[in-house]
């Protein structure tokens, strides 16, 4: 199947979920209870992202990406990774604040060139000596420098589980820092819930990707300043210490 056909599919079936839903529900009530919302699923979330991740020109090429890596992580909350560092790392290629373009893509296009920073943050430099949770602050101290605002620390979307190379996976017991917001306190909390419906509420900050309807605005122009720091409270012994050995909790 093309990807236009499967994108087209898709876009259909969210458009017509109340009508499929109607229909369902005259023979088969307890197949459209399972559906769910249509809207959260990862299929739609992957259409609707590819469709406005980048500007082409008419020879197919990527001029321009239009998304930050604080709106890529926030919005693709549909998506799990094996190793969970990579939430941050697997989308810093499809980000306009990163210097990770796809090689040919930035070597056909000038534009490209000049919208991402020439040289990378060390912050967002992927480095899997680096605890999860030391991932985690350094990404959020990255997003409040660009964004100049606090608004992150209120979505939700730090994953949950450790999947432990090869084979094994557990629930981790690690208590991240409270404003390290857990995917799990999200509208529809973590992926595979999706299907169970709402959860809870949006964020109170809006979306990301609409930030000219942004609803609050307390402090006005004053921009945020904050600092980071790496304590010195040891963490609890447990089946992910072995991933988790470096880290020696966060607090700011």
């Amino acid at each position: 199947m093309r990807w236009s056909d499967f994108a087209d599919a898709v876009a259909l079936f969210v458009t017509k979920q109340d009508q499929i839903n109607k229909l369902l529900n005259k023979n088969y009530p307890t197949v459209a209870e399972s559906i769910g919302d249509m809207k959260v699923l990862g299929a739609n979330t992957l259409v609707e992202a590819s469709s406005n991740l980048f500007r082409r020109s008419k020879e197919g090429v990527i001029s321009e990406r239009f998304l930050t890596l604080e709106t890529l992580v926030s919005t693709l909350l549909a998506f799990e990774a094996t190793d969970l560092r990579d939430i941050v790392y697997a989308v810093l290629s499809l980000a306009k604040d990163t210097p990770y373009p796809n090689t040919k893509t930035a070597l056909a296009s000038p534009m490209l060139e000049h919208t991402a920073p020439e040289e990378p943050d060390i912050r967002i430099v992927p480095n899997y000596k680096k605890s999860l949770m030391g991932v985690c602050a350094d990404f959020i101290d990255y997003c409040v420098a660009k964004s100049e605002c606090l608004d992150f620390i209120c979505r939700h979307w730090a994953p949950v589980r450790h999947i432990i190379p090869p084979f094994h996976m557990v629930d981790t017991k690690l208590e991240m820092p409270t404003w390290v917001t857990s995917i799990e306190g999200s509208a529809f909390g973590r992926p595979e819930a999706a299907l169970q419906g709402r959860r809870g509420g949006d964020s109170l900050v809006g979306v990301l990707s609409r930030q000219n309807q942004r609803k609050y605005s307390a402090s006005g122009d004053l921009k945020p300043s904050i600092r980071i720091v790496k304590s010195s409270i040891t963490p609890v012994t447990s089946p992910n210490s072995q991933l988790e050995k470096d880290n020696a909790g966060y607090e700011t």
